[in-house]
């Protein structure tokens, strides 16, 4: 079984990193182990074990458990050039420019949240209660939809309230009625003709 693994991996659907990313990688320091997909990887979740980092890191190797920032990609748009690629550093746009210091010009940045991989990380720290929580995977995020769905479809629905009818006892409020408003038509020609417009 080959397997993907963290660094600079593409997403779980592809997985094949490309030359760029693998450069890109080197250049970071980061840890890239080339991947294809074959017939034989489909079926139940594998758990990547023989890389040797942190267990937090280890993947859940599952067909659409994407990365919920980077959305599978493995990398984002550069938060500091806003994926250009330089920087201006002067008045002039065309030829006061800089490459940019975070990405190096790449455009892109490997996604802190799952480290390049595309790939949500199985487990995650809880900084409230100083342990390390199970993620949830893609199957259990879709039968929770699927229960919330089913609950909300249960339901009643809630009918919406009348508005309520006040008397007004303040004398110098005035009821608005039909009969008003017919008046009004009236008195505003005879107005306007009386003021000769």
């Amino acid at each position: 079984m080959e397997a993907c693994f963290v660094g600079l991996a593409s997403s779980a659907r592809g997985l094949r990193v490309s030359n760029r990313l693998a450069v890109q990688s080197r250049r970071r320091h980061s840890c890239v182990v080339a991947c294809e997909k074959t017939e034989e990887d489909s079926g139940p979740p594998k758990i990547v074990r023989d890389v040797g980092l942190d267990e937090s890191w280890y993947v859940y190797y599952e067909e659409g458990n994407k990365c919920v920032v980077c959305r599978g990609q493995g990398t984002e748009s550069c938060s500091y050039c806003y994926g250009e690629g330089h920087i201006v550093i002067g008045a002039n746009q065309e030829t006061d420019r800089a490459v940019c210091p975070l990405c190096e010009g790449a455009k892109t940045n490997i996604c802190m949240r799952c480290n390049g991989s595309g790939v949500r990380p199985s487990t995650r720290f809880n900084a409230e209660t100083d342990e390390v929580e199970r993620n949830p995977t893609n199957a259990e995020i879709l039968a929770n939809a699927r229960k919330d769905q089913q609950y909300t479809g249960n339901q009643p629905s809630i009918p919406e309230p009348e508005p309520e009818v006040v008397e007004v006892s303040d004398p110098a409020v005035q009821q608005a009625s039909f009969h008003d408003d017919e008046r009004t038509k009236l008195e505003v020609p005879a107005a306007e003709e009386s003021v000769g417009v």
